[in-house]
């Protein structure tokens, strides 16, 4: 089945894919320390209270997709090594379906992690049909703490422009979309990333 894979904030991404150079072991160690696990308000109309995220600076800011996680004064979010702490939604753009959280408090000092510098991979060619890709994903909270996201394999089939109302928002979501054949939009699967088999980014996973 082909689902979308939002892409918008991404205008170009690496996708230099060469057999052979990484195993996949080798590229889950590389993809999981920079993603997070993101917990907010949810538990109602059946809506998850848990998603996904992805760093994008070493100090602790998080990229994941606009829902109803952030409609609360508790947002958390795990690290790969389990360490558990405050976030904060900085900045919401509905129309891009993206939100941009910062982790940590005023009197914590995070300096230091693993990230995926999105202005540099934004610069790269975009990926083309038929690029092998991997989705790195929190679906169903199968890793809670220290336990690393989900890993599926799947294929690019085309990319397209996509206007269209998505979820509770009233803002319509307007922007590119990678049409992926892989079943990626399960709960908490939202704000998960796809790569190419180099762990590259190539997009983040919509609602």
């Amino acid at each position: 089945m082909t689902f979308l894979l939002q892409a918008s904030l991404f205008a170009a991404l690496a996708v230099s894919y060469q057999a052979g150079e990484m195993s996949l072991n080798d590229v889950v160690q590389k993809v999981n320390p920079k993603m997070v696990k993101i917990y907010g308000s949810g538990g109602f109309k059946g809506l998850p209270a848990y998603g996904t995220g992805v760093l994008v600076s070493p100090n602790g800011y998080v990229l994941t997709v606009a829902n109803h996680l952030m409609e609360t004064t508790d947002l958390r979010v795990h690290l790969y090594d389990g360490t558990r702490l405050p976030a904060k939604l900085v900045a919401m753009e509905p129309e891009l379906d993206i939100a941009l959280l910062k982790i940590g408090t005023d009197k914590s000092k995070i300096d230091d992690l693993p990230f995926y510098d999105i202005v540099a991979a934004a610069k790269a060619p975009l990926a083309n049909p038929g690029t092998a890709i991997l989705a790195f994903s929190n679906q169903f909270q199968i890793a809670s703490r220290d336990e690393p996201v989900s890993v599926m394999k799947g294929t690019i089939a085309a990319y397209a422009r996509l206007f269209g109302r998505i979820g509770i928002f009233e803002a319509p979501y307007s922007g590119n979309v990678y049409v992926v054949d892989a079943i990626t939009n399960n709960p908490g699967a939202a704000g998960g990333i796809i790569t190419n088999r180099m762990g590259d980014i190539i997009g983040i996973i919509g609602k």
